[in-house]
């Protein structure tokens, strides 16, 4: 619930309360039932972290993070959105190989591409970054 908040917060710009709801989710992540969300719930946190003009560094680091902790998860589509995120966030820049490759390996793990509009949206973007 928390991920989905955080994330329709994130949308509609409330960057504060997207803080505020991905900290509250990241909270329940201690149990078996909040554990599904996290790599979401980190991925939201990366996006509020470039809102907030935080450091390259820190930026990448959170990327690493979302993207460890989605593919240690069964759902493959949280890797694919946090791959995503990545490669838009360094689209021309100096981390453009490093997201180009994560984005490579998330669209490899997708066993049934045709369906997902997720997947479908990624591979075009991997298309213009040259993967």
């Amino acid at each position: 619930m928390w991920a989905y908040l955080a994330c329709g917060q994130l949308a509609l710009g409330s960057i504060e309360q997207t803080t505020a709801a991905m900290e509250r989710g990241l909270g329940h992540v201690d149990n078996d039932v909040g554990r599904w969300c996290e790599a979401d719930l980190l991925r939201v946190r990366v996006a509020t972290l470039i809102a907030n003009n935080a450091a390259d560094d820190e930026i990448v680091d959170g990327f690493m993070r979302a993207l460890g902790t989605a593919r240690s998860q069964p759902n493959r589509i949280c890797e694919l959105r946090a791959a995503s995120d990545f490669a838009h966030f360094a689209d021309g820049g100096r981390h453009v190989r490093l997201a180009a490759q994560k984005l490579k390996r998330a669209l490899a793990s997708i066993n049934e591409p045709a369906e997902i509009l997720v997947f479908r949206q990624a591979k075009l973007l991997a298309e213009d970054l040259g993967v």
